[in-house]
């Protein structure tokens, strides 16, 4: 809590953290309850190895992960109920709390799952996109806003190291 020209702003600081599989290992598991979704993220990586577009920083548990944020992908069985919703809808409440990145360039958002990293700053935001005549909520880190497309490798990359499960750490500037 602190005056900064003038205006009253705080900094609110979330840790969500989760110990087990990582979001990759859930999908990679031969038991995840939702086939369907792992066979549209195989398709997904043999696309990405036939455009060479894997290396040292992004490789497939990246690309995993950040295709478990977009709308309607979950690792539990849709025959349970509809999910695939949390992750999208939690970006998108942090995007609105954090407003445009002109006005608040100190909020950031970091989700660490097993060696990936993705960073949310507001350089690339929700974007929706069309499957067959539904839309739906995507988040890709490239301007082209296709899942296809490799992301920005500043915003999603793998580390050297590894978190035992999925952490969420934000830091929100709060003001008038």
């Amino acid at each position: 809590d602190e005056i900064v020209n003038g205006k009253h702003e705080g900094v609110f600081r979330l840790v969500i953290m989760n110990f087990g599989k990582s979001i990759y290992e859930k999908f990679k598991d031969v038991d995840c309850p939702n086939p369907d979704i792992v066979k549209k993220m195989e398709e997904l990586s043999q696309k990405y190895t036939k455009r060479n577009l894997f290396g040292n920083q992004f490789q497939e548990e990246a690309l995993w992960t950040l295709y478990a944020l977009q709308q309607g992908v979950s690792s539990i069985s849709p025959l349970k109920a509809k999910r695939g919703n949390g992750f999208i809808n939690f970006i998108e409440s942090f995007f609105m709390i954090k407003g445009s990145k002109a006005a608040d360039d100190i909020s950031r958002m970091t989700i660490m799952s097993g060696r990936t990293r993705i960073v949310f700053d507001g350089h690339y935001e929700i974007a929706k996109a069309m499957k067959g005549k539904e839309e739906y909520k995507t988040m890709t880190f490239n301007d082209s806003g296709r899942i296809e497309d490799p992301p920005n490798k500043k915003y999603v990359y793998n580390t050297n190291y590894y978190f035992p499960g999925t952490i969420i750490s934000a830091k929100i500037m709060l003001n008038e």
